[in-house]
């Protein structure tokens, strides 16, 4: 009897976890819904209620994408139903997320990845030719930019890029496009040639004057602003740093601790002063989460999204170049050198206006922060 009365009680938490509209977003709730999620799919595949199970398992990926072993399960429950794709992708998701976390992943994971492995070769047996065929693909171009680099620096750089926008963890291909195109120093400066935008004459170091003032939750340590917010903020440049219609503003940043899902960082900017003055917002945000770059326009009380690209999920402590190019109403965002969003907000005939950080459920270092104009 009082095992059922305890058990009434934790499904009562969880549900009331899942229907609670008001509140803070809590990772720790996120984590025990998925974890309640999970041991409700174990029980339907163990009656065999695999349409169930697959509906539970995608809802905990959901509510906590670090409970890898819903992934695996997925691809179990797929292979029971006969869904030999599906099965193959879930299982290709368990194996990504583990090499993620690398040494930390602990013996559970590390024998249902090995399980994952065996069952990645039978299903895919097309895989390991595929990768043998892009290892040698990739080898031909760093050879093909490494001849080219002094007679034709643009075509060897095209060549690099191309090939890390399939395989953007190709050590030697980072290595020679950074020595091509500059990196930035153990200091926080940049060499200009790291710009993805060529032509820039002028930079305002925005760090260097502290633009962004120190508060409740921002701090400067040398040249490097820590924000750590758990809710989230536009800090605005202070005295006002107003843009023009054209200009380029640059970031190198890390996340260092994550409070919630659904942290990021990025710029504010085009901000009307005249809406802003009678209590309305009216600006843009281009901004980078775990595993998206976004650009939202914030306008008439309403947030409405003009460009999103997937991109590959950062860890904690490693350090990405973000960039926005203004041109008119046009917006170009580069993630680490390669553009991955180019879009026009609807509504603004030009997006001048002052600038600022828009910052969400982490704590993040900044250690370059500038502005940039052609003239």
């Amino acid at each position: 009897m009082r095992r059922l009365i305890g058990l009434g009680i934790c499904a009562w938490i969880v549900l009331t976890a899942l229907s609670a509209p008001l509140g803070p977003p809590s990772a720790r709730a996120d984590e025990d819904v998925a974890a309640f999620l999970l041991q409700q799919a174990k029980k339907a595949i163990s009656v065999r209620k695999y349409d169930e199970a697959v509906v539970k398992l995608r809802r905990a990926r959901e509510e906590d994408p670090k409970l890898l072993e819903a992934a695996y399960l997925l691809g179990q429950v797929f292979e029971k139903m006969k869904k030999p794709g599906e099965a193959l992708g879930a299982y290709r998701a368990f194996r990504d997320g583990c090499r993620v976390q690398g040494d930390a992943l602990d013996k559970k994971l590390a024998r249902l990845l090995k399980r994952a492995e065996k069952r990645i070769a039978t299903l895919g047996k097309g895989e390991r030719e595929l990768e043998k065929l892009q290892a040698a693909f990739g080898a031909k171009l760093v050879g093909f930019a490494t001849r080219l680099q002094r007679d034709d620096e643009d075509i060897a750089v095209d060549a690099l890029e191309r090939l890390l926008s399939v395989e953007p963890q190709h050590e030697a291909a980072n290595r020679l496009l950074g020595e091509l195109k500059g990196t930035s120093t153990d200091d926080g400066t940049i060499d200009p040639k790291a710009s993805p935008i060529p032509g820039i004459e002028r930079w305002d170091d925005l760090l260097a004057r502290r633009a962004i003032p120190p508060g409740n939750n921002t701090s400067y340590k040398r040249k490097v602003l820590t924000i750590d917010n758990e809710g989230n903020t536009i800090f605005w440049t202070d005295p006002a740093k107003l843009a023009p219609e054209e200009f380029v503003y640059d970031m190198e940043f890390r996340f260092t601790k994550e409070h919630a899902n659904g942290y990021l960082l990025g710029f504010a900017f085009a901000q009307d002063e005249t809406v802003a003055r009678r209590g309305g917002h009216e600006f843009v945000m281009a901004f980078a989460q775990k595993s998206l770059v976004t650009i939202v326009h914030a306008s008439g009380g309403k947030n409405i999204d003009v460009g999103e690209a997937a991109r590959k999920s950062s860890r904690l402590g490693t350090w990405h170049r973000l960039t926005v190019a203004i041109q008119g109403r046009k917006v170009r965002v580069f993630l680490d050198g390669k553009q991955v969003l180019n879009a026009s907000v609807a509504g603004r005939k030009e997006l001048s206006g002052r600038l600022g950080l828009f910052h969400q459920r982490c704590a993040a270092e900044i250690r370059v922060l500038r502005v940039g104009t052609k003239r």
